[in-house]
Parts: structure tokens; C-alpha cells; sequence
């Protein structure tokens, strides 16, 4: 036993770590898809930057090549650009730029010197054009500002609907004025980019959720089952422990030669012996029969019989055992005799009989009736007993169950009378009040002939 018990520890143990692994193989997931996201997002970004300074670098060499006049100019051992003759106030060694930069500071000089008009238009053409080859489809904002106060010069016409939420760098068009572009819906590129790795990680993710959702689903029924087990362990030993142990007590005494020369004390000692061991192999056909009949049965073996003759036998047996038990029965039916399986449809009948004996309180009264109903035969023993918990209703013919607080039996009884009633197609109600009692109500179709079904 301990070693069974050990591996079923390890059950769980081992089904929590696959949990965890699940759920560390779901983050990565969750995270390799936001960072690719990420990853996405940076390299478009700087795509249209970089499609934005080529923009602004081929318009200003436009409008650099439609001055008539070239440039001249030559760098004197003062270190100074020289335009035209006069000293320009810039010292480029001084400074961190390149020969290509201060190349464009020079040319944002000669432009500003000739008053060069921003064409807005024609630089949106050339910016749509850059964006394009990149496959990149944006909507987008171009504003001219002045340098030194940031205030708007010019600015293409704004799409209300669309939020400009990213900038490239601001990128000189002259030394008084440059230009930015301010663009928005930038979360259609990225997704288009990555439509089919989207698609692949979201069936990947909703495959791992449903296996952690699988996987905690079986933790938890293992751990039902688990307490299932005990309680069936615990309520089996409660309930063969009381017949053996009066079984063995009665068998030491009948070896006292004084009890065993009476024969009177002999005869009633023994027939207690032979009941003690009825109630244990009744306990254990009980346990078997529901544990595996409906495996082995899956149809009723229909017979014909008397039901209320089958019912007065199984009063009388109770009575026999208990002489407390009241009975009173109905019997409104036209005729006696009917088609079911006349083992399984007596012992539900028995089962419900214990059930309102054994929550039954001081007083057992307990009526049964048997009456006809669209096609049904039914069957009801009613009690008057503690009655059942609305709460539990809805599981108290699950196998294994057992109201809280309540010791007797094993949680198999009214889940055997439930496949019984489903064995002849039909099936068991009950109706309840806490501390008034219980009616359950057992039908089965009325048949004519059972080779038909």
C-alpha cells in the first residue's frame, strides 16, 4: 500500500511540473511574439527614416541643381569656408560633422542664399515613392518649420481620423528652415509583415492553453478521485468491519463450553453468526454488482413478472431484519404483471428502500405506490426521513457521492438505481425537503413485447 501510494504521489507531482512546463512554454510564446512585434516596429521605423532622409537629400539636390549659377568656393589655411569671396561664419574643424555633412550645411546655404521656395507636394511624391519600395503603405504628415523658434511654415493637409503618433528626425532643408514627417498606423504594417508567423504563434498559443486547461482539468478529477477513493476505502471498512467483527466475537463464544452445551444460546448464536455474514457478502455482491455490471450489461434482460408480488418479498426482507419499519404501499395499476430485468429493477427497488431506512429518523414510514403514466410504470417510495439539501441534489446520483456529514454506505446506491433506470429507458427523479423527507420515483416503459426493442 505504501508503495501505491507513493507512485499515486508522484502522479500529481510529475502532472504540476508538465503543468508548469506548459505554462513557461506558453510565456515564451506570448513573449517571442511581442518581441518579434518589437523587432518589426524598430525596423519599419527606421526604414521610413531612412526613406525620409533620402527623400529630403534627392529634393534638396533637386533644387540645388536648378540654380544656373555653380558654387564656388575654397577652403583657406584659417580653416574657414569661403563663399564667393567673404568669410562664412562656420568653423567646420572644429566640429564633429563629416565632409558629407558640412557638404549639406553648404548647400543649405546656397539654397537659403536663393530664397528657394518648400514644395511640399513634390516631396510628398518623392517620400511616397522611397516608402513604396520598401513596401511600406503609411498614412503620413509633412510640416516645414524655422529652425530657431520651431514655428510651422507649411504643412499638408491633416487626415482627422488618423493619429500621427511617430516623427523622423527633423532633416534641414536650408539653414533657416527644415522638415519632418509625422506618420500614424504603423501597427497595419506590422502586421502585415508578420501576418503568417501571427497566425502560426496564435494557433500554437490557443493549442498550449487548451492543453493547460486539459492538463489542470486532470489534476484537478485526479484529486476528486483521490478523495473519492478514500472516502469508498473508508466507508467500505465502516461498513464490513460491524458484520465480521460480530462474526468473529460470536464464533470466540460459542467456544466457551458452558455457551456451547445450551442449545438454545448455541442456535441463536450462530444464526446471529449467519446474519453478521449475510450483511458481509450482501456488502461485497453489492460492491461488485455496481462496480461492474454496466460494463458487462448493457441492455435489460427482459422477463415478465409480478411487480407487486417482487415488492412484498422485499418488504418482508426488510422487516425480517428491522421490525421497526412501517410499510404501506399502493398498487394503481390495472394489471400486475409487466416486462423488465428482475434483478436489476429489485435490487434499485432495494436500494431505494435502504436509502429512506437508513435516513430515516426515529420513526420509519415509508410508502410505496406503482402507477401508470404515459406509457411509464412508475415506481416511488417516499419517506419521512431527513430529507436532502437542495444543494445536493443535482450529485447525489453520481457514483461515488455521498452527502456531507452522512457515513452510511458507499456512494454507489442511487448511482446502481440511476443505471438501472437507464438500462430499461427510462429514469429516476427525486423530490426533496430538508427535514420533511424524500420521494424518488423510478420509471420504466411499458412494453408489450420485448423481442421488438
Amino acid at each position: 500500500m505504501l508503495y501505491n501510494k507513493k507512485i499515486f504521489e508522484e502522479i500529481p507531482l510529475i502532472r504540476w511540473l508538465i503543468t508548469i512546463a506548459i505554462i513557461l512554454i506558453l510565456f515564451l510564446q506570448i513573449y517571442s511574439l511581442y518581441a518579434v512585434y518589437i523587432d518589426i516596429s524598430n525596423i519599419i521605423k527606421t526604414n521610413i527614416s531612412q526613406a525620409f532622409i533620402g527623400t529630403m537629400k534627392e529634393y534638396r539636390n533637386i533644387e540645388f541643381n536648378k540654380l544656373h549659377k555653380p558654387l564656388e568656393f575654397k577652403i583657406e589655411s584659417e580653416d574657414y569656408l569661403i563663399k564667393k569671396g567673404e568669410k562664412l561664419d562656420y568653423d567646420y574643424t572644429n566640429s564633429q560633422l563629416n565632409i558629407d555633412e558640412i557638404m549639406t550645411k553648404v548647400i543649405g546655404i546656397v539654397i537659403d542664399d536663393a530664397n528657394i521656395k518648400i514644395n511640399l507636394n513634390e516631396i510628398d511624391s518623392l517620400f511616397s515613392a522611397n516608402l513604396k519600395k520598401n513596401s511600406i503603405e503609411i498614412p503620413y504628415q509633412l510640416t516645414a518649420t524655422t529652425i530657431k523658434n520651431d514655428s510651422i511654415l507649411l504643412q499638408t493637409k491633416n487626415t482627422p481620423e488618423v493619429n500621427f503618433n511617430y516623427q523622423t528626425p527633423k532633416i534641414e532643408f536650408d539653414i533657416n528652415r527644415e522638415i519632418q514627417a509625422s506618420y500614424g498606423g504603423l501597427y497595419k504594417v506590422i502586421f502585415g509583415k508578420i501576418i503568417w508567423y501571427l497566425i502560426t504563434s496564435l494557433i500554437i498559443i490557443i493549442f498550449i492553453s487548451i492543453l493547460l486547461v486539459y492538463q489542470l482539468k486532470i489534476i484537478l478529477r485526479q484529486k476528486k478521485i483521490e478523495q473519492i477513493r478514500q472516502n469508498f476505502v473508508d466507508s467500505m471498512t465502516h461498513e464490513l468491519k460491524h458484520p465480521l467483527q460480530g462474526a468473529l466475537s460470536l464464533s470466540e463464544i460459542l467456544e466457551n463450553p458452558s455457551f456451547s452445551d445450551n442449545p438454545e444460546l448455541r442456535k441463536n448464536a450462530i444464526q446471529k453468526i449467519k446474519h453478521n455474514l449475510y450483511n458481509l457478502n450482501q456488502s461485497l455482491e453489492s460492491i461488485l454488482e455496481r462496480s461492474y455490471s454496466e460494463k458487462l450489461q448493457h441492455s435489460a434482460r427482459w422477463e415478465r413478472g409480478n411487480i407487486k408480488e417482487i415488492i412484498e418479498e422485499i418488504m418482508a426482507d426488510f422487516i425480517l431484519e428491522n421490525s421497526k419499519i412501517h410499510f404501506s404501499t399502493e398498487f394503481n395499476i390495472p394489471q400486475f404483471f409487466y416486462y423488465f430485468d428482475k434483478m436489476h429493477l429489485s435490487n434499485a427497488i432495494k436500494n431505494l428502500i435502504d436509502n429512506a431506512v437508513k435516513y430515516s429518523q426515529k420513526e420509519i414510514d415509508i410508502y410505496i405506490s406503482v402507477r401508470e403514466g404515459n406509457q411509464q410504470l412508475l415506481i416511488s417510495v417516499a419517506d419521512k426521513g431527513i430529507g436532502i439539501r437542495e444543494g445536493n441534489l443535482k450529485s447525489i446520483f453520481d457514483k461515488f457521492y455521498r452527502v456531507e456529514n452522512q457515513n452510511y454506505g458507499f456512494g454507489l446506491g442511487l448511482s446502481y438505481v440511476k443505471w438501472v433506470a437507464e438500462l430499461h429507458k427510462g429514469n429516476i427523479t427525486v423530490e426533496s425537503t430538508y427535514g420533511k423527507g424524500s420521494v424518488f420515483t423510478l420509471s420504466i416503459p411499458i412494453i408489450e413485447n420485448p423481442s421488438k426493442r
